[in-house]
């Protein structure tokens, strides 16, 4: 049976470029190659991989990048996390906004445009 969801792969156009994002972000490079780079916190992994270099390509190079997905990122303070990254010279495509189903929530997209939303529960 299931045990968790481990990782996340991301068709980019540069595994370097993307990996220097989100480490801004605050994810820990696991592993980089030539073509990969993969990069984790606590336990999930989001491995990065050139979009030019996989032997399937009917996934790779398809416009928009994830479309109507959205990477959530749980967080502590989510005004000091969109703060941080603005200070790290980020810029988030939303500010901190109090949602209906319960959390304060921003958005940020990364370099290939896929999206991520740091959140905190209301209290």
């Amino acid at each position: 049976m299931l045990k968790s969801v481990s990782s996340l792969l991301l068709f980019v156009k540069n595994p370097k470029e993307s990996c220097k994002f989100y480490a801004a972000l605050g994810f820990e490079k696991f592993s980089e190659n030539e073509s990969s780079c993969t990069v984790k916190l606590n336990w999930f992994k989001i491995l990065l991989q050139d979009e030019t270099k996989v032997k399937y390509t009917q996934d790779s190079g398809v416009e928009p990048k994830g479309a109507g997905v959205s990477i959530y990122l749980s967080t502590d303070d989510v005004d000091l996390a969109h703060k941080t990254l603005i200070d790290k010279g980020l810029t988030p495509s939303s500010l901190p906004t109090d949602q209906p189903w319960g959390n304060r929530e921003f958005g940020i997209k990364d370099p290939d445009g896929y999206k991520l939303v740091f959140s905190t529960p209301l209290k």
